[in-house]
């Protein structure tokens, strides 16, 4: 399987969000192990993915075991929503520090289960629609009545359509409207409350539902702005959300915020919401946002743009530091996004750092082995086919140790932190281990048409003598490698 790079990104960045965060923050036992314990008993070696989301700060998990026993450590100040995933089976599971998790794979399914805490009544999400459904009747009703006044749903389409005149010459009324929608909300919160007192939900599962209740209601507010364009929903918006910083805070669902905020009202232009324009974004915050409100929505930005490996990186982020003299940031963002070294890098050749931080390029390295057969792996932290491949990479470099042939790997990450962390979570070797800086901007990757990922290159004494190379799972590549080793 190969996708195109622009592709693979779009789909990883679309990965689930999760949520947390609540105006209720239920009593916790204060507890010094920051960090989630995962044990994973595999006996068939299934490869099983546990991943996670992206927060505002654009961190994730993004793991992968192919071991019978694995144990895995992560760091989490507070909750973790898991997502764990394999050719058999998808599920979602909610941690909290010092949880001890155990997952069974097997050929058929996936099962978790907590070997220091057992799950409650109402930690199962149909049981508490169900309680839902129960006691909200009467409400949902009269919420139902006023909906259709104002809103039809399209059965061709599957999508909410507006009654636009009657929306906007009955302004006040659509208001009531979204009365009802937060006592709707508030009333299920105060069902989520009862229950816990009740000691029947879990205090990860009760942060995680009214979490979701608050997001909800946030998207609603949104719909609510594009079908009047009445103020009145930005300002409600600001107070419940942005004012008290319950969006910036969330570790979970800080980046679907912000990103739903940018995309719904800071972009007017449709065809800015499908190919989402964060230079764009970036420029029109003013409007709508000031203060700190405005900083933390134009670091966001910043980080879209620097992941899409975009020529505007550094035009936006001198635009940043004459603005705010935030050390921490513009410290942190420079060094994770190799601003500097960005700065310097020529589109004649290919730049690139090791992992020792020291800056290199594609031409020195291949001078270095001019005698050796070199196997270059291009490749990304979010690509899954190419990481899918490292386990049989790492076997080949075993079978050639010894014999006249260096195996080099290219990283075209835009993001080091990840780089680093993709290392880590495969246990690559750090020889020969490079991160692409100036990645595609080099015309050596124009003229080599690199726009899908994995890709093998094969060099034999300094010359591109395979620019289409067997990748490390195929038949052929033993024998490729061996006739030019010959």
């Amino acid at each position: 399987m190969i996708l195109k790079i622009s592709q693979m990104k779009t789909c990883f960045i679309s990965v689930l969000l999760f949520f947390i965060i609540s105006c209720y923050s239920p009593k916790k036992e204060i507890v010094k192990n920051n960090t989630v314990t995962i044990i994973v008993k595999n006996q068939k070696k299934i490869k099983t993915s546990i991943g996670s989301g992206i927060n505002r700060n654009h961190n994730k998990i993004n793991i992968s075991s192919t071991k019978a026993t694995d144990t895995i450590t992560l760091k989490t100040s507070d909750y973790l929503k898991l997502y764990i995933k394999n050719d058999n089976s998808f599920t979602s599971v909610l941690c909290k520090k010092a949880d001890t998790l155990l997952i069974n794979v097997d050929s058929i399914s996936t099962k978790s289960s907590f070997l220091n805490r057992q799950l409650k009544k109402y930690d199962s999400l149909p049981l508490i629609n169900e309680l839902y459904k129960a006691n909200l009747k009467q409400h949902i009703l009269a919420y139902n009545k006023v909906f259709k006044k104002f809103i039809k749903f399209d059965k061709t389409t599957n999508n909410l359509v507006p009654e636009t005149n009657i929306i906007k010459s009955n302004l006040k009324d659509f208001r009531n409207l979204d009365s009802l929608t937060h006592k709707k909300f508030e009333l299920k919160k105060e069902i989520l409350n009862k229950i816990y007192k009740q000691d029947l939900i879990s205090d990860v599962n009760y942060v995680h539902q009214v979490s979701l209740l608050n997001f909800k209601y946030f998207t609603s507010l949104i719909r609510s702005y594009k079908f009047s364009h009445d103020s009145y929903y930005i300002k409600k918006i600001n107070t419940l959300y942005f004012n008290n910083r319950l969006a910036f805070n969330d570790p979970f669902i800080s980046y679907g915020y912000l990103n739903s905020f940018i995309i719904n009202i800071v972009l007017i232009d449709e065809k800015e919401k499908i190919n989402i324009d964060y230079q764009k974004a970036y420029d029109n915050l003013d409007y709508h946002l000031k203060n700190k409100k405005l900083k933390l929505f134009k670091q966001f930005c910043l980080h879209q743009i620097a992941k899409s490996n975009n020529n505007f990186t550094n035009n936006y982020f001198e635009k940043y530091k004459k603005e705010y003299n935030d050390s921490s940031f513009i410290k942190s963002f420079t060094n994770r996004y190799l601003i500097n070294e960005k700065k310097i890098s020529t589109a004649d050749k290919v730049d690139l750092i090791g992992s020792n931080s020291i800056t290199t390029n594609l031409n020195d390295i291949i001078k270095k082995h001019k005698n050796k057969t070199l196997y270059i792996d291009f490749w990304a932290s979010w690509c899954y086919p190419c990481r899918n491949e490292m386990p049989e990479s790492k076997k080949l470099m075993k079978e050639f140790e010894g014999k006249n042939i260096e195996f080099i790997y290219i990283s075209i990450d835009s993001d080091k932190n990840e780089w680093i962390k993709a290392n880590k979570e495969d246990d690559l070797s750090q020889k020969n281990n490079f991160l692409a800086i100036n990645y595609p901007s080099s015309i050596f990757y124009d003229e080599l048409k690199l726009q899908t990922i994995p890709r093998y290159l094969i060099y034999s004494k300094g010359k591109l003598v395979d620019r289409n190379a067997p990748r490390p799972s195929s038949t052929q590549i033993r024998k490729t490698l061996d006739n030019y080793l010959k």
